[in-house]
């Protein structure tokens, strides 16, 4: 004669609190890890304007002057 095993509504209330806290875990690691990518990007690009000699209106010239290059080029 099989018994089926009776459990306590505890067991299901501990393994959902579980499941919570490993899902809450995996999205605060993540947003964690994503704001660190975008400051090592940030970083990089801020090392190589440096480099470049680059500051934020020289970029922003720079950049302005390839856009137009580049839409002029485009149908020669």
């Amino acid at each position: 004669m099989n018994q089926h095993q009776l459990k306590s509504h505890w067991y299901y209330v501990f393994w959902s609190i579980m499941a919570v806290a490993v899902v809450g875990g995996q999205l605060y690691v993540g947003s964690g890890y994503r704001k660190m990518a975008d400051e090592q990007a940030r970083f990089a690009q801020a090392v190589y304007d440096q480099q470049m000699g680059w500051g934020p209106c020289q970029k922003a010239i720079e950049m302005y002057g390839q856009d137009k290059k580049n839409k002029n080029l485009e149908f020669e």
